[in-house]
This record gives structure tokens, C-alpha cells and sequence, in this order.
């Protein structure tokens, strides 16, 4: 049976994602293998950072989070470094890092390895249905592959 999201995550310099995600997300580790790291940032879910040459490859959504304050989470993560994504899709429209889409408002960027992350606000109420105390934020919810939006999202998102 499954029992926990785990997203897996390729860091060339195991080190820098490490000070990433702990001067981004203000995350530690709750495990530190040889080669490897484990964090469960909320019940259920986790991600690991594992250490190989082969990154920076994958051009779509590989992690992301959903929010209930968007804008909020894009101004702290500006504020700590991050640089957003601009989409150019049709149908999409991007204004200061954030794609608005019927329904859903999502600002994709990359971790210091290259790792398409993303952050999604859904209509009002669903982020409400989900359980678990997140760790730095407390308005960013659990990773989550992205569901429900239009293939064309998860697909060719180029950097700026």
C-alpha cells in the first residue's frame, strides 16, 4: 500500500542544495545519508536531494507545494534570492513571475540545481482539506506533483 508521497531530487553539489533549501525553506534534514538527504517537511510527504552528475536535465515540474497566499510566498522567496520562471505558453499569462490560469495561480523557479520547483494556490478552500504541520512557512503545504493543470504546464517551461 502507498503510504508517502517521496519526490527524489538530483543535487550535483549535495552542500550547496543543502544550504538552498535550508536558506530558502528554512529546512533541515530529518535524515543525512552518504550521498543523500531526506526531509519531511509535512506528514505524509518527503523529498530526498541525492548526489549525482546527472542534473539540471529535466525541463518540467519536478516538486511543488501548494499555498493558500501566493503572493505572500513569492515576495519571502524573493526576498531570500529565488528568481521565478517566465512562461511563454499560450493561453498563460505571466506577470511578475506568477502564471495565472482559470482557477489556479502558480510561480514555477529552480533550486541552485537546476530542479523545476513550483508554487501553487488553488481556488480558496482545497489546501484547507490537506493535514500536517509544514516546517518554515506555515502557509506552504505538502509537496505535491502538480494535478489537475493543463499538460502544456508540465511540459518546456524555459528559464529566463
Amino acid at each position: 500500500m502507498l503510504k508517502e508521497l517521496h519526490a527524489a531530487l538530483p543535487a550535483a553539489d549535495i552542500r550547496r542544495a543543502r544550504l538552498f533549501y535550508h536558506d530558502t525553506f528554512g529546512l533541515e534534514p530529518d535524515e543525512v545519508r552518504p550521498g543523500s538527504l531526506v526531509y519531511h517537511p509535512v506528514q505524509g510527504s518527503a523529498f530526498e536531494i541525492y548526489e549525482t552528475d546527472d542534473v539540471g536535465t529535466v525541463g518540467t515540474s519536478q516538486m511543488g507545494w501548494l499555498t493558500d497566499d501566493l503572493d505572500s510566498e513569492v515576495e519571502q522567496l524573493r526576498a531570500r534570492g529565488v528568481v521565478f520562471e517566465k512562461l511563454d505558453i499560450p493561453g498563460v499569462k505571466t506577470g511578475r513571475g506568477v502564471a495565472r490560469m482559470p482557477d489556479t495561480r502558480t510561480a514555477w523557479f529552480r533550486d541552485t540545481e537546476g530542479n523545476l520547483l513550483c508554487i501553487t494556490q488553488l481556488p480558496s478552500g482545497p489546501t484547507a482539506r490537506l493535514k500536517g504541520d509544514g516546517a518554515g512557512s506555515s502557509r506552504l503545504r505538502d509537496p505535491v506533483w502538480i494535478l489537475g493543470l493543463p499538460p502544456e504546464l508540465l511540459t518546456g517551461i524555459p528559464a529566463v
